[in-house]
Order: C-alpha cells, then structure tokens, then sequence
C-alpha cells in the first residue's frame, strides 16, 4: 500500500525558524499545485537538546519519504543547524535538493555551499519550484520496528 496519495510528491521544506512568517507565502502558493505535498523540516528544540536524537530520527524518516528537499534562505538560514543537519542528511539520503532565497540574493557562503552538496539555487516562485519537484514513484511505507513506533509515540512535538 502506497503511503502517499496517487501522484502526490513530498516537498521537504526546510528554513529556519526565525522564518516561518516568510515561508508561510511561498508555501501556501506551493499548496495550490495538487502534486505537491508539503513536509515542514522545522525544529525550534535546540540542536543538543536531550530528546534531538529523537527528533533527527523522526526527521530523518520524513524526509526519507520526501522526492525533493528545498532550503528556504533567509538571513539566519546558514546559522541555524537543523537546516544545515536536514541539507546535509538529504544529501547523505541521495534526496535532491534546491534552494531559493526569501529575500535578498544567496550570499558566497551559500552559493559555496550549495555547490558543494550540487543543489541549484532557483528563484523563488511556486511554479518553477513544483516543476522541480521530481516524480517518484510510490513506496511502501517503511517498516519500523517497536523502538520507532514508540519513539514517534512518546513525541510530543508537532514534528512528527
């Protein structure tokens, strides 16, 4: 059994947290393209907080499930390390990614980085970023195990 609708894919998307006011209109502009389901790779627990392995575990299985990943940039987006764990894990997955600034144009920083994991840096326009969005065909849903289960069980973050 397909764990995702018909041909509906996965959009990973993943800012930093002092963005989600900014994100909020490109992602409901991407809500309007009916292939593209949005999975919000956002944490605001600190990076070594002692249930953040919990947290990548269950990011790192949605994101599994995900045909693209997009890093939204803005001013605290290279500084944030949960977005920089999400590229690097999505990379590390063989999921691919692009990027696309909120604002101002990429910094050398970024543009270094995002040659380096091989991701394209796009405008930031909802039907440039849907036609990115590969298809992939269905998957059945992967199969944890009892610690997984109850792993995502004892999350009470609205990550999972």
């Amino acid at each position: 059994m397909p764990w995702f609708g018909h041909d509906r894919q996965t959009l990973f998307l993943s800012f930093a947290y002092g963005d989600t006011s900014a994100v909020s209109c490109i992602a409901g502009e991407l809500r309007r393209y009916p292939q593209v389901s949005l999975d919000y790779g956002i944490c605001s627990e600190d990076f070594e907080a002692q249930r953040a392995d919990i947290l990548r575990a269950s990011l790192t299985r949605r994101l599994g499930r995900c045909a693209l990943a997009l890093c939204l940039l803005g001013d605290e987006t290279l500084r944030d390390d949960w977005v920089l764990w999400s590229l690097e894990t999505a990379h590390r997955l063989g999921i691919p990614t692009i990027a696309s600034p909120l604002a101002a144009a990429p910094t050398k920083e970024a543009r270094r980085i995002f040659d380096l994991l091989g991701a394209e840096i796009v405008p930031l326009d909802a039907m440039l970023i849907a036609g990115r969005v590969p298809h992939v065909p269905p998957r059945d849903r992967p199969r944890g195990g009892f610690e997984t289960s109850l792993m995502l069980r004892t999350m009470r973050n609205p990550l999972r």
